[in-house]
């Protein structure tokens, strides 16, 4: 990706990552394997360990611990997950998120800044060394059916125009309950094709 600019759009290919845990069996370490198909996310893990260490939670986390799931005791996790460059800065040089269901993947493409998001610009995050940031490939809104298309080669946005609403509706208040400011939220809220 590093040809790319790392700015191709974050396709399952890229950010959909099996999670393997073993733990000690004095934290509910099984002999056996389970699998669990669920969505997480990274700050689940932080989530996870702040619970096995008996830490207290300041109110700070994002992520849920993932012990209801390997224990069983969750029946209802979450519907979508969320993956994204940084957002602090908006949208812009092609950054796009990518809301991910057990069936659908989609790819926002924002509209208020579409002027942004065809320069080229520079960027200290990651690692804090100065990068440029260019544009890839056609920036739109893109929606794939990962049970029919996994490999995500046929858009279906115009389609499934009410999955993508939906969706991106989940995304916005999710933005909004974990106190995401609104200069970040709003570039959202009109998106290419769908507004």
């Amino acid at each position: 990706m590093g040809e790319y600019h790392g700015l191709v759009p974050l396709y399952e290919e890229v950010c959909h990552i099996p999670l393997l845990i073993r733990l000690a069996d004095n934290l509910g370490g099984k002999e056996e394997h389970q699998k669990i198909d669920e969505l997480t996310l990274l700050p689940d893990i932080t989530a996870t360990i702040i619970e096995l260490a008996d830490a207290k939670d300041e109110g700070l986390l994002q992520g849920r611990s993932l012990m209801s799931l390997i224990n069983g005791e969750s029946k209802e996790w979450r519907s979508f997950v969320v993956s994204t460059p940084s957002l602090i800065h908006g949208p812009r040089a092609s950054l796009r998120v990518t809301i991910t269901s057990k069936e659908w993947s989609l790819i926002l493409a924002p509209t208020s800044e579409s002027r942004e998001l065809e320069k080229a610009t520079y960027t200290l995050i990651v690692d804090g060394v100065p990068r440029i940031l260019k544009p890839f490939g056609k920036i739109d809104t893109e929606l794939y059916n990962l049970k029919k298309d996994p490999q995500q080669k046929h858009n279906v946005l115009d389609e499934n125009m009410n999955v993508a609403l939906d969706l991106r509706s989940k995304f916005i208040k999710f933005l909004r309950e974990i106190g995401t400011k609104k200069k970040i939220v709003k570039p959202w809220q009109a998106c290419k094709s769908l507004d």
